[in-house]
């Protein structure tokens, strides 16, 4: 086997076929979870009737149960993979999940209890975020199976990022189009949900079409020597990783301030903007365009500044970006607006690469050779969604502190001032509270660039 093989190991050949197929899988599984983030706080609250504050609950109880089971799915889906031989075995499961579970969340209702209702949607988010914790952990371990060069691996990783952010954006411009064009109101969004479900699902297919008889290379006699011990026992080896817990909780006040500053969008839309549904568009797409743009540069910026220099700069940009939203809706300044928003989505995409990258190489110094890398998946992931747990439970219990009416036709000058205010504060606090985390450890993040340095010098 070629030592600096683009894809080493099986079907080198055709390695961009499988990079394109594993950033295919990347956007499918995020084609059924993006319209949740984007649309569904603004459909709870518009369409089903439930209150701002009730509908951020909604969206926070499943992630409270990810905090607490999300490392042992990921550990889960890593011993069910290997009893298999393969971790396809894992993303064939998802595939009969993921889709369905998004078209029950946008099916039209009886007029239940709220309670009922939150019940329901709760059950249903739980679902579908178990099987998004499954996929993802399955999904990106499976590029080490893919290849064990690290350059083959940042080159998938790379894939899979552009992969969701093209998703993302997917979803921000066409889902308020489908909403529209379908009619509006529950038929909108059921139409929607169905186009993007069966969409996802042949994504979906043509990644395990692809990668079909990809082995586990981390199967053998690690995983056998670890498989007897208790999740409590694994957690606790992975504590001494201090500057993985780091990038844990920088990606947990990342998702805060995406998850509350996208879920408020719609509001600015109608409420600020005075814009029908459909006008969303105008303010997402520049967000995903202006992601899919930091994505592409993120790894010529790690490469030449580095870890802590990179994500500073991204963070950076991000903030920036925040506090242009601000004067922009203070001046009632569209074009601003836009431009501002863009520059957000450049900052976080940026920062997608580089949690990421980051992320897996801590997992792998930090004992991943030992058979826990699907475990510490499990903890980026439940960061991840508790980050968005969080932003939700700030962007629903600050549209009730403003006073929106769900359904209201429009809103006074205070509420809109103070709508304005919130639209900037959520994301602004969590973005600077991730600035200050990374000045923090910035000396752990510095060693351990040394170490994979010296691994990348002992490999050469």
């Amino acid at each position: 086997m070629h030592k600096h093989s683009a894809i080493s190991g099986m079907r080198a050949g055709n390695s961009r076929t499988l990079r394109v197929a594993y950033g295919v899988g990347a956007f499918g599984a995020l084609l059924c979870y993006a319209p949740i983030p984007l649309l569904f706080l603004y459909y709870l609250t518009e369409y089903a009737g439930i209150s701002p504050a009730l509908a951020g609950m909604i969206l926070a109880i499943p992630k409270i149960f990810d905090l607490a089971l999300d490392p042992w799915i990921g550990r889960s889906a890593d011993r069910f993979a290997q009893g298999r031989g393969s971790r396809i075995a894992v993303l064939r499961v998802c595939i009969a999940i993921l889709p369905l579970s998004m078209l029950l969340l946008f099916l039209p209702l009886p007029k239940w209890p709220p309670a009922t209702l939150a019940l329901f949607y709760a059950a249903l988010l739980i679902v579908q975020s178990y099987t998004v914790t499954a996929f993802s952990v399955a999904h990106t371990a499976l590029a080490g199976d893919l290849s064990e060069e690290p350059a083959a691996q940042a080159s998938l990783l790379s894939a899979r990022a552009f992969g969701s952010t093209l998703a993302g954006l997917g979803v921000a411009g066409g889902a308020p189009l489908l909403i529209a064009a379908s009619g509006g109101g529950h038929r909108g969004y059921l139409v929607m949900a169905l186009v993007l479900g069966l969409a996802a699902a042949a994504a979906l297919l043509w990644c395990c079409h692809a990668a079909r008889g990809t082995p586990l290379r981390s199967a053998g006699a690690a995983h056998h020597r670890v498989a007897a011990e208790s999740l409590w026992r694994d957690l606790g080896a992975t504590v001494a990783n201090r500057a993985f817990y780091a990038i844990a909780l920088m990606l947990v006040l990342i998702g805060i301030g995406s998850s509350s500053f996208l879920s408020l969008l719609p509001y600015v839309n109608k409420y600020l903007l005075y814009a029908p549904p459909e006008r969303l568009s105008v303010l997402l797409v520049p967000i995903f365009l202006a992601l899919l743009g930091g994505v592409a540069v993120a790894p010529a910026v790690f490469r030449r500044l580095g870890t802590t220099a990179a994500m500073l700069l991204a963070l950076t940009v991000s903030i920036a970006g925040v506090l242009l939203v601000g004067m922009a809706i203070w001046r009632a300044d569209d074009a601003l607006l836009i431009a501002s928003c863009a520059l957000f989505g450049f900052g976080g995409g940026v920062m997608t690469v580089l949690i990421a990258t980051t992320g897996m190489q801590l997992a792998s110094v930090g004992g991943a050779g030992e058979g826990r890398l699907g475990l510490y998946l499990g903890i980026l992931f439940s960061a991840e969604k508790l980050g968005q747990s969080i932003g939700g439970i700030a962007a629903g219990g600050g549209l009730s502190l403003v006073h929106i009416t769900p359904g209201a036709a429009s809103i006074g000058p205070e509420v809109a001032a103070r709508l304005g205010v919130l639209t900037v504060a959520a994301p602004l606090a969590s973005m600077t509270a991730c600035l200050c985390v990374l000045l923090a450890s910035a000396t752990g993040l510095k060693r351990h660039e040394g170490v994979a340095a010296g691994r990348r010098e002992a490999n050469a």
